[in-house]
């Protein structure tokens, strides 16, 4: 049954990779001479070729998984609603990050894989692209979660703790499976189409759901018959809780006294939502206000802010300090230091000394935060202030104190430090520098490659020529809050998938099996093997399975509906547009001479006998391996680790399923 999907006309038509007059967007390098060569020699080289170009890939994945955390990570203050207070959010909530960003990083390879198919093929049908897609995300669910199930220490649990978010995604990810058989096999068979006005159509309005994490509402999207993602979970989110709970505090703090000037209210006790004291033997944490106003001149400063300790002073506790950078830059505008405050028994408040680099003229001002948190919980801090009840967030706002600029140079660095951050530039360069030398010597330095062993060498030499040139053309996260590297990682992502997409042919080629199989198989693992070691890592790391589980269902969602969506839709689109051409007409005018073809008109064609089976296979898979997770989480308290034989029944369930789904798809 193996030859469904690749040896379709669509498929079919012209010479492939390896044959004369075929070729690829950039292999084989050595044209006809090469095909002459000995087959295994080829098969060698394409192999290893592949292999290669996975450890690539894997590098410049983690460099965009690097943006996007530092996207993710940006901060800013919100006004609180009904008050004049200031907060700090996340400019990305967390769940929408990590379904959307996040997922979109570790499925990035096969989207770009499937992207390339399509437009390689000239807007026709390819076999890498779809198939890569249903073969990574069986990878995923099967392999990568049987592996986080059998890495947790034995007896040792790891549940989920969004259980909605992990409903939400593993339905929709299997939906969007079903979605794709409807279209190709029932709503239109083997057409993907965009249905307008022509020949009397009504348009079709597909709605597919987007989640919205904090109120819990569907919201409809669509006008074309191709999977679609809910775009408005794209967009970042404030997070509502942070503000309707900063309005609770920040109401009732009205009654209290204005918090702007707050050292008065810590001479008091610090009371809760009903104006009763908070009971805290270890004492209660705080800044005497949310936001220090400062300026600084052409001269380095220092300057002392007290944190408080107030309703308990029993024991002796520790407080730890660090600071983060909203517009001022660390090394730059501030030192950043971290350390900690000791507060011994009956000590009330303690002084913390932190040191703001001088500005030049024209500099504009920026602002930075000092935060106090204890990670042990010996101590809570003062819910009413920034940050609550888990820690404390000072907000230092830096003005520029020097004269306005005059001369024509102190003028244009400040239009250009108004528009590009100055310091942020000179802190990306540095970094790049760094970045730089540490991928070209052994271990990093001058000072380890001297002291570096044969084996490391050797490690080395493996990954300089992927390490050096992305070091090189790709810049550090530091720039734009990670815009910059993310756009160059996703080029360098997109170029390295056009070469694997042609080292998959030629290898399928000269073996003489179909692509499909190859890109289902081997493609396919080769692109979700490093996935399968950061879901390894996190769900030993990580208190939850969140990071592990999770994310393995919102890429598999991602993965359907931008990875067949986007091409598919492009591929709709562009034949709606330009209609048939004398290559459509060739391959599929005999099938569709009543509908397509003869009055000009084309649809994207799709030959979905192997695809149809195919999904088919993965769904029902799928759902054995969603009915094992929930049944370990009644059973053992957790979808990960528990009892030795447990995970060794289970991890071994989930792998026969992957060999199982393999099997049946290239039989």
């Amino acid at each position: 049954m193996s030859d469904g999907t690749a040896t379709g006309e669509g498929a079919a038509s012209g010479p492939r990779i390896c044959e004369e007059g075929g070729g690829g967007l950039f292999l084989p390098l050595g044209g006809e001479t090469e095909r002459q060569w000995d087959v295994r020699l080829k098969l060698l080289l394409y192999f290893v070729g592949l292999v290669y170009s996975f450890l690539g890939v894997s590098i410049v994945a983690d460099i965009f998984m690097a943006a996007i955390e530092r996207i993710t990570s940006l901060q800013k203050k919100v006004k609180v609603p009904g008050t004049n207070r200031m907060v700090t959010v996340q400019v990305w909530n967390e769940t929408v990050a990590n379904l959307t960003l996040m997922a979109l990083g570790s499925s990035a390879p096969e989207i770009l894989l499937a992207l390339n198919d399509v437009l390689k093929n000239r807007f026709f049908e390819g076999s890498l692209g779809p198939s890569t897609i249903v073969g990574s995300a069986a990878f995923n669910l099967f392999c990568i979660i049987a592996v986080c199930i059998n890495s947790i220490p034995n007896g040792e649990v790891r549940m989920i703790k969004e259980v909605h978010v992990f409903a939400v995604t593993a339905a929709w990810s299997i939906f969007a499976y079903l979605w794709l058989l409807f279209i190709v096999q029932f709503n239109s068979k083997d057409l993907v189409r965009h249905i307008g006005r022509r020949n009397g159509g009504r348009l079709l309005v597909v709605g597919l759901p987007c989640w919205d994490s904090s109120a819990h509402s569907e919201i409809g999207l669509g006008d074309c018959e191709v999977l679609r993602v809910g775009v408005c979970a794209l967009l970042p989110s404030t997070d509502e809780e942070v503000l309707l709970q900063a309005a609770r505090t920040y109401k009732l703090s009205d009654d209290l006294a204005d918090l702007e000037d707050a050292t008065a209210d810590l001479e008091q006790e610090i009371v809760d939502e009903d104006n009763n004291v908070i009971e805290h033997e270890a004492g209660i944490m705080s800044f005497a206000f949310d936001v220090l106003n400062i300026s600084i001149g052409t001269e380095e400063e220092s300057f002392n802010v007290k944190v408080y300790r107030r309703n308990g002073d029993r024991g002796r506790v520790t407080v730890r300090y660090s600071m983060i950078g909203l517009t001022a830059v660390p090394g730059y505008d501030f030192v950043d230091e971290e350390g900690e405050l000791h507060f011994r028994d009956g000590v009330l408040e303690q002084d913390l000394e932190f040191t703001v680099l001088p500005k030049r003229v024209g500099e504009r001002s920026d602002s930075f935060q000092i935060i106090i948190e204890d990670e042990t919980e010996t101590v809570m801090f003062n819910p009413w202030h920034d940050g609550g009840e888990e820690k404390n967030i000072l907000t230092v706002s830096v003005a520029n104190k020097n004269p306005r600029p005059v001369s024509v140079m102190d003028k244009a660095y400040t239009a250009l430090d108004g528009v590009f951050n100055v310091d942020e530039f000179k802190l990306g360069f540095a970094c790049w520098k760094d970045q730089v030398a540490e991928a070209f010597y052994c271990g990093g330095s001058l000072e380890e490659q001297e002291a570096a062993g044969v084996g490391a060498w050797i490690a080395h030499l493996i990954w300089i020529p992927w390490k050096l040139p992305f070091a090189v053309f790709v810049p550090p996260p530091v720039f734009m809050g990670g815009w910059v590297c993310f756009v160059f990682s996703l080029m360098g992502i997109g170029i390295l998938t056009i070469v694997i997409g042609d080292l998959a042919e030629l290898f399928g080629c000269v073996m003489n099996i179909d692509d499909g199989i190859t890109a289902i198989s081997i493609v396919a693992m080769g692109t979700s093997v490093p996935d399968m070691f950061a879901s390894r890592t996190a769900a030993k790391a990580d208190e939850y399975a969140d990071a592990s589980i999770v994310n393995v269902t919102g890429s598999n969602s991602v993965n359907v509906f931008l990875g067949i969506g986007l091409p598919w839709m492009w591929a709709a689109l562009y034949w709606a547009i330009t209609g048939a051409n004398s290559e459509w007409t060739a391959r599929y005018g005999h099938r569709f001479p009543d509908t397509w073809g003869a009055n000009g008109s084309a649809a994207f064609v799709v030959q979905s006998g192997q695809l149809f089976f195919s999904v088919c296979v993965f769904t029902l898979a799928a759902l054995v391996c969603l009915t094992v997770i929930t049944f370990r989480r009644v059973r053992y308290g957790g979808e990960l680790g528990g009892p030795s034989d447990a995970k060794a029944y289970s991890s071994f369930l989930l792998v026969l399923l992957w060999f199982f789904y393999i099997g049946l798809s290239v039989w």
